[in-house]
């Protein structure tokens, strides 16, 4: 087996030399003579980067650690460096006390043309021949040459940006909490970004939100590490991406420097950020409600401004899970019933409404005709009806300690109790791709974004049981989030306007104590949450959609309406609704209390008014 491995490295360190000197032959340097990649005189695969802003990092070859009983060490295999490439191959042995694993370690580090030097990119690869039983830990550090820091600056959960100092003894911890993969000793991080102060430079370092992380700063070094539990879960292959910019941008540069870790997630479309209006329809008034509060908005709003308001379109499907979708076809059904009762009818009786696909398009055509974007309720999270025929027990998410996650939203049409099922079984994952390609098929040629709602229920941080084993259910609900989201980019090139929003609730989830803080933001077009519209949800929020937009319904446009006049001042897309919570639109609104809300509306839209970005002044 090590003959093999040793092969394959051979093989690995082959391509990688042909690489870089095809990319130094063909690609125009992306760095001057005096900035770039350096050998240096370890022989452990470490480089120094000598960047555009004149900083000299060590850049150190990775870590790896077991238990205090087992044994774990990388040797480096091959070396290759270029000004603007360094990678390096590690054998990899992990030893127990009763058997040893035998893999490869790939450290790619790449310093993109379009930066100057001052952008690294990071990949790290890690591939054992046998799955690892142990936990292990990784760690990737760099080290300041001719500088020393003074300051480290976290984007924290409670959404303040916050810097804190540090001296020559001094050192400061934070993390971000996904796949049980960091120590959480710290701050707790709204996304995995830090900012790190070196003298007159600044050093924004980020990771990949698919998996946990630690930062720790001191005085020359920045450190990454995140662990694997192996012995729950076993280690198989695993990639990270991690990012460092050298810039001058304080935070901006901090938090834009995060999406280098996503590229394959598309900042969400321009029109996103010029919505001042929002409005979600709960098959209000029968499914009348829908033609009557649009046509009302239609008539106070001139037909130049109505491209700056969206209407979201919500119970419309049959059931929770299903969303009409016919597993047989694979298509969306040609018709279904709606059902209502239960409090989400405003008389508490129990009502059957036939809708078709010819309806559907009927009620987007109406809205898209009168100038107003449109949104698609694609789904509620990973909520699903029990009482559906399709449904398995084994999908329910359960934690550590067997706790089964119902409780979920719990719709009048529901045959049986909601459950979050588990993304970590593929056919629950093959389910919700399903739903939304044939949703986008039917109709992403006329509507503006699909919209998840309460992307918030897969418990993050935690191990979830899958049959006898252990997964990272959490992980994997980012995976597909991520997924979703390139569904959606693919059908671009057919309606360019197309988008994906997810609704993370964040704050909201965590007072409820039942999943934690979700993340889906992150790799999605942006927040369209289906809640009340509550600015103390907004300052987590605004660093998660830092490049995105940030919006919310509000179910209570009359009861709580003062939420409406601090998201406009806030830049915030004021929201209006019909079908739930107060069961008043815009149709029924008081004159003067709508006309605010178009008031305000137009001011902004007029005044092209931004969403503030971040806020580093919360108490």
């Amino acid at each position: 087996m090590k003959k093999m491995i040793k092969k394959t490295m051979k093989e690995m360190h082959i391509l990688d030399m042909a690489f870089m000197i095809l990319a130094a032959c063909t690609l125009s340097s992306c760095v001057s003579a005096h900035n770039g990649f350096e050998q240096t005189k370890h022989k452990d695969g470490t480089v120094t980067w000598v960047s555009g802003s004149g900083l000299k990092l060590y850049v150190k070859s990775p870590v790896l650690k077991g238990r205090s009983d087992v044994s774990a060490h990388l040797t480096l295999s091959s070396h290759a460096v270029t000004q603007d490439f360094s990678v390096s191959n590690y054998l990899l042995v992990v030893e127990t006390d009763r058997q040893q694993f035998t893999g490869y370690c790939r450290v790619k580090l790449e310093l993109p043309k379009s930066d100057k030097g001052n952008l690294m990119i990071c990949d790290v690869d890690l591939e054992f021949d046998t799955p690892v039983s142990s936990d292990l830990t990784v760690e990737f550090a760099v080290e300041a040459q001719n500088a020393t820091a003074s300051q480290i600056t976290l984007p924290e959960m409670r959404g303040k940006v916050k810097p804190y100092g540090l001296d020559e003894n001094g050192s400061k911890a934070a993390y971000f909490l996904m796949g049980a993969g960091s120590a959480g000793e710290g701050e707790k991080l709204a996304l995995p970004a830090v900012n790190v102060h070196f003298g007159n430079s600044q050093l924004a370092v980020a990771a990949d939100p698919y998996f946990g992380v630690d930062f720790s700063a001191r005085a020359k070094e920045v450190k990454l590490s995140y662990t694997y539990t192996a012995s729950k879960v076993p280690l198989k292959s695993e990639r990270r991406k991690f990012a460092f910019l050298f810039h001058d941008s304080e935070t901006d540069g901090m938090l834009s420097n995060f999406y280098h870790t996503v590229p394959d997630i598309k900042p969400g479309e321009a029109w996103t950020h010029e919505i001042h209006l929002n409005y979600y329809d709960y098959f209000s008034k029968n499914g009348e409600g829908w033609y009557a509060n649009i046509a009302k908005l239609a008539e106070l709003i001139p037909e130049e401004y109505r491209k700056h308001a969206i209407v979201n379109i919500h119970g419309w499907y049959d059931y929770l899970g299903r969303y009409s979708y016919d597993r047989e076809t694979k298509k969306l059904a040609g018709e279904w019933k709606i059902v209502e009762t239960g409090k989400y009818a405003a008389d508490r009786k129990r009502r059957e409404y036939p809708m078709t696909l010819a309806d559907m398009h009927k009620r987007i055509r109406y809205a898209k005709d009168l100038g107003f974007r449109v949104a698609f309720y694609y789904g509620d999270g990973l909520s699903y009806d029990s009482g559906l025929p399709e449904f398995k027990q084994e999908w329910i998410v359960v934690n550590e300690e067997g706790r089964r996650y119902g409780d979920t939203w719990h719709p009048g049409c529901s045959l049986g109790k909601t459950y979050a099922v588990n993304p970590s079984y593929p056919e629950v994952k093959q389910i919700y791709i399903n739903v939304l390609r044939s949703q986008i098929e039917e109709f992403g040629r006329e509507v503006d974004a699909f919209v998840w709602d309460e992307t918030f229920y897969a418990p993050v941080g935690v191990l979830t049981k899958m049959g006898d084993a252990y997964t990272y259910a959490d992980r994997e609900y980012m995976y597909l989030n991520a997924e979703l989201t390139k569904l959606v980019q693919s059908w671009q090139k057919i309606n360019p306007d197309l988008v994906f929003l997810t609704s993370d609730c964040l704050g909201l989830s965590a007072k409820l104590e039942k999943f934690g803080d979700a993340h889906a933001a992150l790799v999605s077009h942006g927040t369209y949450e289906d809640t009340r519209n509550d600015p103390d949800l907004w300052p987590v929020e605004m660093l998660n959609n830092y490049r995105n937009c940030l919006m919310s319904c509000l179910w209570f446009p009359v009861s709580m309406a003062n939420r409406n006049k601090i998201a406009a001042e806030y830049g915030i897309a004021q929201g209006l609704s019909d079908g739930e919570g107060d069961f008043v639109g815009p149709v029924d609104m008081k004159p003067d209390m709508l006309a605010e809300v178009i008031e305000r509306f137009l001011k902004n839209v007029k005044e092209k008014k931004q969403r503030t970005k971040y806020l580093d002044d919360i108490k």
